[in-house]
């Protein structure tokens, strides 16, 4: 009950932020005058609006939660929904031990044929689905999960930005108040510091919910890519290595199959949002630059600029030589 009416808050902020907003720019000014309204959007709907701490919501976005509940329904020999809920922990917490302990525990006294998550099915659900047909050369399925798999993920990053921007000083963490300094500069890291590492995270925290080297965007586009070219829709294939290569410009393989597909179809677009995605990332870790020092940034990007940032340059720059086509899939 207690997830669901967390859930149900977060929805109601996205509902306020949408009749809160009135530009398109975010400044200093804005944010306060929005986090206020939202406030009070949020005042006029509920009798009692409660403001969980960081700490409180980073136990609801790791659904770790879910371990108690499971313990609970146990307790009351409701098995089943124990069986439930340490899935779905399982599903945002991998490498905990206990609740894989707990998994094969229930997991033996129970009939699993109707044993559901209690989540709504993620962009992170979706892909790891696709993935699964991928390998079983289903490519026509799989070309259909990942599509709804990018679906979800520009949906859900933008989502989480707003959550950001709304909700920033909420938390409980050491954030001086703006009060101690009359000096812009700081007055500007304060208020909005908070906000741009959150804003910066909603993507990066998608980076390990995959095995092995390429991150999350543009191991999605890649199984895309392949998986629509094996289905026959070369429109398609093309579209998602042109956008794979926005991300990774210096991708040779993508670049060669996207000369490949550019010899059979005529035009050829990035997929949309993708894109806009990228600018937005790009705008974050700027700020974000400026707020921690870039010294700080290469810290934590490493080998990772060009995935984070994207080039949406080498869109207009990329030249197609169809005559030269080499395959390499």
């Amino acid at each position: 009950m207690i997830v669901s009416i967390y859930r149900f808050r977060d929805v109601m902020l996205l509902k306020c932020d949408g009749l809160c907003s009135s530009s398109n720019t975010e400044t200093i000014t804005t944010i306060l005058k929005k986090q206020k309204c939202v406030k009070n959007c949020m005042n006029k709907k509920f009798s009692e609006v409660v403001h969980p701490s960081y700490y409180v919501k980073s136990d609801f976005e790791s659904r770790k939660t879910y371990s108690f509940l499971q313990y609970a329904y146990f307790k009351i020999g409701d098995l089943k929904s124990a069986y439930e809920a340490v899935i779905t922990n399982l599903k945002y917490n991998e490498d905990d031990s206990m609740m894989k302990k707990n998994e094969r525990y229930y997991g033996k006294r129970i009939i699993k044929e109707h044993v559901m998550l209690r989540e709504p099915l993620t962009s992170v659900d979706l892909i790891r689905s696709a993935i699964s047909h991928y390998s079983s050369k289903n490519y026509h399925a799989a070309v259909a999960e990942f599509k709804q798999s990018l679906e979800a993920l520009l949906k859900e990053i933008p989502e989480c930005k707003r959550l950001c921007s709304i909700t920033y000083d909420n938390d409980s963490r050491n954030v001086p108040s703006i009060a101690e300094s009359l000096d812009f500069y700081d007055q500007f890291a304060k208020i909005y510091g908070s906000v741009a590492e959150c804003r910066y995270e909603c993507m990066e925290k998608y980076n390990s919910k995959l095995s092995g080297d390429e991150d999350y965007l543009p191991a999605l586009l890649n199984f895309l890519q392949f998986s629509a070219f094996k289905a026959g829709d070369v429109v398609l294939a093309a579209a998602a290595a042109k956008t794979h290569l926005a991300i990774s410009p210096s991708d040779v393989t993508m670049a060669n199959n996207l000369k490949y597909y550019a010899a059979k179809t005529a035009e050829i677009d990035a997929l949309p949002g993708v894109i806009d995605l990228l600018s937005s990332n790009s705008h974050d870790t700027d700020l974000l630059t400026t707020i921690v020092g870039k010294r700080e940034m290469k810290r934590r990007l490493k080998n990772k600029m060009k995935v984070i940032l994207g080039d949406t340059r080498s869109l207009d720059d990329l030249v197609l030589d169809s005559d030269t086509i080499t395959w390499n899939l």
